[in-house]
């Protein structure tokens, strides 16, 4: 965005900005979560998960940030955190 825009900022959808999806993406629906190893979804909630091939999943807390007008901010990222 920075080289289109001249300003950073972050796709609503972070896995947009990749030009490959990692293998076991896919689009979520509004109540999906993670159900397959290997599995990445970005959810409603705004989180990026991941189910690993042991079956423990975990999830990035996703904030775009403001991506227009004059107080546009860059996004966060949040940790890795295991859901239980």
């Amino acid at each position: 965005q920075l080289m289109e825009n001249g300003r950073r900022s972050w796709p609503t959808n972070p896995f947009d900005a990749l030009s490959k999806k990692p293998e076991g993406y896919t689009t979520a629906t509004s109540n999906s979560d993670v159900d397959t190893d290997g599995e990445w979804i970005f959810n409603e909630y705004n989180q990026i998960v991941h189910q690993r091939n042991n079956n423990d999943r975990y999830y990035w807390q996703y904030n775009k940030g403001t991506q227009t007008g004059d107080n546009a901010d860059v996004g966060t990222l949040g940790n890795r955190t295991q859901m239980n």
